[in-house]
């Protein structure tokens, strides 16, 4: 009942673990009261954090020019074909230009070419009608190994007058079709994200791969995290991803997974009971107070995944009766794709 839903479980335990947050061993032990304590605070202060950075200006900016229709943007439109096979693709060149969105017509109307520092300038008014501007100074996509592209080159920026609401700056090199190093760097709402990603390749259908992340507000870093997987090829020509590695800090928690579980090896039937087997998620606090570990539970009826937390006196919870951002990240349905 779980076939082709592996990876989005995967996905689900690591965004939950950002949610949540790194580890390391200890023999101080919290009561379950402590620990709910300080679950409950982590749920506080991430959630304080989200709203932040959804409410601010540049995420509703940006949200809004891309549901606008026929956006010229990357992501949005394709205006070019690339490589032997012809993927639709994204040239920024064919693109450039400065328009403004027309709302009554709901089009975006060229008012001249672009230059040569700004190719793609796009005037747009925000929901207090103040004119707002995104400028696309670079992009570039290159064409996977997967038969895909993969944008490789953006900077990008979104203004209220000589205000920076948003900015991106992404670059990242391909070898053999996939992703060998890249980096990005986001700021809104008064935050900053850095992510940096590295591949190590052991063979032309193998590699190890790490993922770093910063969330900093003020100068103080509110999440870190690293990721480290060994990333194979299947049979099918899909991405599996083994041998997790994960450490995940924000205050007050800290939580490391470690695990050996190895996708594509056993039939999906038997996942959580190999994964809760074969792997760990233990969570302590900060100064070093271990609060429990997490196990994996399915639901029978549905294809999604419960994060049961196992306190220290031997009691357990469902993290979605405890915290509203398991709770939502959880509640996101998963789609089968269509055979």
């Amino acid at each position: 009942m779980l076939k082709n839903t592996t990876f989005s479980i995967l996905f689900s335990v690591a965004l939950t673990a950002l949610t949540l947050v790194l580890g390391s061993s200890c023999n101080r032990q919290a009561d379950k009261a402590e620990s709910q304590k300080y679950l409950r605070a982590f749920d506080a202060e991430v959630t304080n954090h989200t709203k932040r950075i959804l409410l601010s200006r540049g995420y509703q900016a940006l949200i809004k020019i891309l549901y606008l229709p026929g956006t010229p943007l990357p992501f949005i439109m394709q205006n070019t074909k690339m490589g032997i096979d012809c993927l639709s693709a994204y040239d920024l060149n064919k693109a450039c230009g400065v328009y403004s969105f027309n709302e009554q017509t709901s089009r975006w109307d060229f008012d001249s070419p672009g230059s040569d520092s700004i190719p793609l300038q796009l005037f747009f008014t925000d929901r207090e009608n103040k004119v707002l501007e995104l400028r696309m100074y670079k992009y570039i996509e290159s064409e996977s190994a997967f038969g895909m592209t993969i944008p490789t080159v953006m900077q990008a920026m979104i203004l209220d007058k000589n205000n920076k609401l948003l900015t991106i700056n992404y670059s990242a090199t391909l070898k053999e079709g996939f992703p060998e190093k890249a980096q990005m760097q986001l700021t809104m709402g008064g935050y900053e994200c850095k992510i940096e990603l590295s591949t190590t390749f052991t063979s032309r259908k193998s590699a190890d791969v790490e993922m770093k992340l910063q969330l900093i507000k003020d100068l103080n870093r509110v999440i870190e995290a690293e990721i480290q997987a060994a990333a194979v090829i299947s049979e099918f020509e899909t991405m599996q991803y083994n041998q997790l590695r994960a450490s995940i800090s924000a205050f007050p928690l800290e939580v490391t997974i470690r695990s050996e579980y190895e996708f594509g090896k056993w039939a999906d039937e038997a996942f959580f009971s190999r994964w809760n087997e074969q792997s760990n998620i233990k969570i302590l606090t900060q100064d070093g107070r271990s609060l429990g570990f997490i196990t994996l539970e399915g639901q029978p009826a549905a294809d999604r995944v419960n994060l049961i937390m196992h306190y220290n006196d031997g009691s357990q919870e469902n993290l979605e009766d405890l915290q509203l951002l398991v709770k939502s990240i959880l509640n996101v349905k998963i789609v089968r794709p269509v055979n």
